[in-house]
């Protein structure tokens, strides 16, 4: 287990910048430097922060440097605080008594798309990804049902492919039912294979209906996570 402490501080007396490559779980301890800047090489790593007893108005901020991994940022106990991607970084901070994140690189987002009575085509382009991301989770509302039995599906579209339902469906084919449970929120069970839902930068997010939606509302969020470039 590695360990930062005083001895690999550079900078001003008390704060210093630790600059590291590790190979295990890091454990910071008192005298660590405040700002952490960690790559974790081939493989996700912990950083464990110090003793609550010894820590009161301590602080550390993190940096993930490195470009494929993550790091988990932990409490003395061992529970998660912070996950960072490569390129993220935190702020924690100590009354003495718990740990607590006081700020963080911001990955998650969501998109709002209202679904209204389009003409005759059945397949749409929706959002154009410009950068790399996944999406974490979908969810569908209706207002005005279509009147008549109307499903769609939502894909993941590149190059000229058309945004049909048997290209990179995002879930189950037809799983968003435009016809059912008006002001009833459904939560949409995501792909499970993992490809399937991360974006390159250019990829399109579509939605393929099974026939002319002319009668319905209905609104969709889908959230989303940046990945590494």
């Amino acid at each position: 287990m590695s360990s930062a402490n005083k001895q690999n501080r550079v900078g001003p007396k008390g704060y210093g910048v630790n600059v590291e490559t590790i190979t295990a779980a890091l454990t910071l301890v008192f005298g660590s430097a405040k700002y952490q800047i960690i790559n974790g090489g081939a493989s996700d790593r912990d950083v464990t922060l110090p003793a609550l007893a010894k820590s009161k108005a301590l602080w550390f901020y993190i940096l993930n440097a490195g470009a494929t991994n993550n790091l988990v940022v932990k409490n003395p106990a061992g529970t998660a605080l912070a996950t960072l991607q490569p390129n993220r970084a935190c702020m924690v901070a100590c009354n003495g008594t718990v740990w607590s994140v006081l700020t963080q690189s911001q990955d998650n987002f969501e998109l709002a798309i209202p679904l209204k009575p389009f003409a005759t085509v059945t397949e749409y382009d929706l959002w154009i990804a410009p950068f790399p991301c996944q999406v974490t989770k979908i969810a569908v509302v209706p207002s005005t049902l279509q009147g008549g039995a109307l499903t769609a599906t939502l894909v993941k579209a590149s190059g000229t492919d058309t945004p049909v339902k048997t290209t990179t469906p995002l879930h189950a084919a037809d799983a968003i039912d435009l016809n059912t449970g008006a002001y009833t929120v459904q939560n949409i069970t995501l792909s499970a294979t993992v490809a399937d839902l991360k974006f390159a930068v250019g990829n399109r997010l579509s939605i393929d209906f099974s026939g002319a939606y002319n009668a319905g509302h209905a609104a969709i969020a889908v959230s989303l996570k940046k990945l590494a470039s």
